[in-house]
């Protein structure tokens, strides 16, 4: 596991960057890229820490928002 190679340090850099990349490619133009960048989360609801789980459900309900709206 990531924290067990690299620490905590390590771990919250990691975060530091995905977080951003994923809200942004959740939005991407592209539909495919859409696709994967939910499945990531999905994915990564499993694996992070209870912190980072709240901003997981947060990029998860603006997805349900936002589809709600079309």
């Amino acid at each position: 596991m990531m924290q067990e190679d690299f620490g905590e340090n390590g771990y919250a850099k990691v975060c530091e960057t995905i977080f951003p990349l994923l809200d942004e490619l959740i939005y991407d133009q592209r539909e495919e890229i859409r696709d994967k960048a939910v499945t990531v989360v999905g994915e990564m609801r499993k694996v992070v820490q209870e912190n980072e789980k709240e901003h997981i459900m947060r990029l998860t309900l603006g997805m349900a928002h936002d589809e709600l709206d079309k």
